[in-house]
């Protein structure tokens, strides 16, 4: 398995620097970009593992958002230097947003700017940070739901041995705050995987 960085682009934003990159893992290089202090893959992980499904058990679901997993699978899918981030991680990239995008819902700028279900009062997405989440939806025991409405993402951080935390995008809702859209669900439904860079 090739798991080395691929050096791809650099784009100046107005407000922020975005080092975009690419790291490849089983063939299939990844978008990633710095986002504050943190890099993070720029798309969801698609690396088959046991207890992982496409959307529908759709190969072109998958190209498009990636595989979901169950927790304990999510907890090794990462590429050799990357992990799966757990509540603390997810809450920098949370404040770093919040911090930067104005007035903003941290939800909206992290939202891919299409894809999504359009909601009557609610922003689209703006993709502002390059983070260019996508609503993949979820799989849960007895089949899938949610594609085009929400993105579950997992978290490392677990609240005991028979549930996990995930983290929670909406269509119909602006923010990505843990006090709203932060919660458990058992370990065997299958969520989205965005890998964190390992700090040095």
């Amino acid at each position: 398995m090739s798991r080395k960085n691929v050096f791809r682009i650099i784009r100046i934003s107005a407000i922020l620097l975005f080092i975009v990159c690419g790291v490849s893992m089983a063939d299939q290089t990844y978008k990633t970009v710095k986002i504050g202090t943190q890099t993070w893959m720029a798309e969801n992980l698609n690396y088959k593992t046991d207890n992982s499904w496409c959307y529908e058990n759709s190969d072109t679901n998958c190209q498009k958002y990636g595989r979901l997993y169950t927790r304990k699978s999510a907890m090794t899918a990462c590429p050799e230097g990357w992990h799966l981030p757990d509540n603390g991680e997810w809450r920098t990239l949370y404040n770093y947003v919040d911090a930067n995008n104005g007035d903003e819902g941290v939800g909206t700028s992290l939202k891919s700017s299409s894809g999504w279900k359009a909601e009557s009062g609610v922003a689209t997405g703006t993709d502002r940070f390059a983070f260019s989440a996508l609503p993949a939806g979820a799989r849960y025991v007895g089949g899938f739901d949610a594609a085009g409405n929400y993105a579950y993402f997992w978290s490392a951080t677990e609240l005991d041995n028979g549930l996990a935390y995930y983290w929670l995008l909406s269509y119909d809702f602006v923010d990505f705050s843990y006090y709203s859209y932060y919660s458990y669900n058992t370990k065997y439904s299958g969520f989205s995987v965005r890998c964190l860079k390992d700090s040095k």
